[in-house]
C-alpha cells in the first residue's frame, strides 16, 4: 500500500513511486528496463515481485522488489497485453494478448496458469 508501479512503454521501463500518507507520489525511480518486449499491464504478488506483460516479447516477466529479473513465463502469443491474479487463493494467473501464436484465427486470447506465490489483493482505486 505504499508503492505504485506503472509501465512506460517507449523507454521500456517499469517505474515505481513511493506514496505519502496523503496519497502523493514521490521518489520516482526506474525499477527495471525490459530487454525483451515493451512493458504493458502489470501486477504485484505477495512476495513484492512485479509481473509485467512483455508486449512484442511473447512472455510475462517477473521482477524482484530490487529490480532483478527472476522469472520468464513464455506465453503462446507475441503481443502479451496484461495480466491479473484471481481465484479463491489468488494463484490463478490470467493473461491477455492481442494475438495467438498457436492459432492466428483466434486473434486476442485469454490464458490461465497457476503460480506458486499469490497475487496481492487489488485495492479499490479512487481517482
Amino acid at each position: 500500500g505504499r508503492l505504485v508501479y506503472h509501465s512506460d512503454t517507449v523507454p521500456r521501463e517499469i517505474l515505481v513511486h513511493e506514496l505519502t500518507p496523503g496519497g502523493a507520489a514521490k521518489q520516482r525511480r526506474v525499477l527495471a528496463t525490459l530487454e525483451r518486449g515493451a512493458p504493458d499491464g502489470l501486477a504485484v504478488d505477495e512476495a513484492g515481485c512485479v509481473w509485467v506483460a512483455a508486449y512484442g516479447g511473447g512472455a510475462l516477466l517477473r521482477y524482484t522488489p530490487d529490480g532483478a529479473l527472476d522469472l520468464v513465463l513464455e506465453v503462446p502469443a507475441r503481443s502479451v497485453t496484461s495480466l491479473c491474479f484471481g481465484g479463491a487463493d489468488r494463484r490463478d494467473l490470467y493473461v491477455t494478448s492481442a494475438d495467438n501464436s498457436e492459432d492466428s484465427a483466434r486473434g486476442g486470447s485469454i490464458f490461465r496458469t497457476r503460480t506458486d506465490v499469490p497475487g496481492l489483493p487489488v485495492a479499490p482505486a479512487r481517482i
